[in-house]
């Protein structure tokens, strides 16, 4: 038993080292069509949120959520597919 609250009290000091605002990047909502993240919420309830793209006009429940990089990747396959900024 003192083993186990041993190996518990390290996963709590490596978890909370891990948490370091230093290290956390902010995650974004990502337009799935266009990759923006000029995104708002139109409305929201019992059923889901909403949200409107400003960009493309997109309105669903579906969006994508990630960081810096991955909005970088998504918009750069949107120009290789489409053609357009």
């Amino acid at each position: 038993m003192h083993s186990f609250l041993i190996a518990v009290i390290y996963l709590i000091l490596y978890l909370i080292s891990e948490m370091n605002p230093k290290k956390v990047k902010k995650m974004k909502y990502i337009c799935p069509q266009c990759g923006s993240t000029e995104l708002y919420l139109e409305s929201g309830g019992i059923m889901g949120n909403i949200y409107h793209c400003k960009k493309c006009s997109y309105v669903g429940t579906f969006v994508i959520e990630g960081e810096e990089d991955m909005v970088k990747e998504i918009q750069e396959g949107h120009k290789v597919e489409t053609g357009k900024p």
